[in-house]
């Protein structure tokens, strides 16, 4: 790799990070704050604290070698212990008011990484109310997800992404207990693939085009749930699908902001959180089967993720992410959401574990 790249790189995760660090220690209330209003002052602009992604955030804080990030992962995660409800799911939004299947299941990865990080009972009681809570909730006979959906009644492809983190789970510490129930869930939601050899149902809402956010959601928890249960028949079906985009960002050189069901999509703006998942998809299926095809669509788009990086301004500005480009359109408009932060860290470190590999 070009040193002045890997140079840029590393800069820019740290930016990232500080701007995360920013946001807990001066906005947050346990947590981190769920997004920025991009030209409010800071007194308006700041949202309240995430459940969601303060769980998922915890990995990448404890990754690190910054003992400021180590220790704010951990008071995050006795922060999310301390909001769990009695039943053991977590709530949606920041308003506390309704339950949630999917971000329940997100909090895991990061209840996982902390217990990994440092063994407290406490913890993995929290970690295992969580994942008795969802089993509790997938039904025997299908392997729907009963209750605490984001839609009443859709379970939709997206939710691979919560099938994943309960098979880890489950084969970390119960020793395959739950595979066969597990396996009926995420069988059920791969019924949802179609003719024109994508899915249907990947978006937030049922029988709409999908933005690409919840579509790497879909496409990232079926490929992962495969690995973990060798099924090389769906990852076999995810990485065919990351042919496709390959040849899309080839001649488009950027992810569509939705896509349609026969994998056509809407390029009027970029989706950023989208754009970003996709190219740690592309950098996971080059791990895979070290097909260079993967890794230089993700070259292709590195590039533009990092000028869209805020790199000037204050601490509340600088190593954030507009959530759309142009920053006006449908996403999250004028707003830096944390979870763009956390899939660029995801992507920096996969890029890095690349790179020392191969540098050997």
């Amino acid at each position: 790799m070009d040193p002045a790249f890997r140079d840029q790189l590393k800069q820019a995760a740290q930016d990232s990070l500080n701007w995360l660090l920013t946001s807990y220690h001066h906005f947050g209330q346990g947590g981190f704050p769920h997004s920025r209003w991009m030209y409010l002052p800071s007194f308006l602009a700041w949202q309240k604290d995430y459940p969601e992604t303060s769980g998922y955030l915890i990995e990448n804080l404890l990754s690190t070698k910054n003992a400021e990030a180590i220790s704010v992962g951990i008071a995050c995660t006795h922060w999310l212990q301390s909001i769990q409800s009695k039943d053991g799911f977590y709530h949606s939004g920041v308003d506390f008011k309704t339950k949630s299947a999917f971000n329940t299941a997100q909090i895991l990865f990061g209840l996982d990484a902390a217990y990994k990080f440092s063994p407290d009972p406490g913890i993995f009681l929290t970690l295992e109310k969580s994942y008795d809570a969802l089993l509790n909730n997938i039904d025997d006979a299908q392997g729907i997800f009963k209750s605490h959906l984001y839609q009443p009644g859709y379970f939709a492809s997206y939710y691979s992404r919560s099938i994943w983190p309960l098979l880890q789970i489950d084969q970390t510490y119960f020793n395959n207990t739950k595979q066969e129930h597990l396996n009926k869930s995420l069988n059920y939601l791969f019924k949802n693939k179609n003719e024109f050899g994508f899915f249907n149902n990947c978006g937030f809402e049922p029988n709409k085009r999908a933005l690409s956010h919840p579509v790497a959601y879909a496409l990232e928890g079926f490929l992962e749930s495969a690995i973990l249960l060798n099924d090389q028949h769906i990852e076999k079906y995810i990485l065919e699908i990351l042919n496709r985009i390959c040849d899309q960002i080839h001649s488009h050189h950027k992810i569509p902001a939705y896509y349609e069901n026969n994998i056509t999509g809407d390029y009027s703006f970029i989706c950023v959180t989208g754009q970003i998942q996709i190219c740690i998809l592309l950098l996971k299926a080059y791990q895979r089967t070290y097909q260079n095809h993967y890794k230089e669509a993700a070259e292709q788009l590195i590039p533009s993720i990092l000028q869209w990086q805020i790199k000037s301004g204050s601490a509340e500005h600088k190593g954030a992410f507009p959530s759309s480009i142009p920053i006006w359109k449908n996403y999250f408009p004028f707003r830096y959401t944390n979870w763009t932060v956390k899939f660029f860290l995801d992507l920096c470190q996969l890029w890095d574990e690349i790179d020392v590999r191969e540098e050997g």
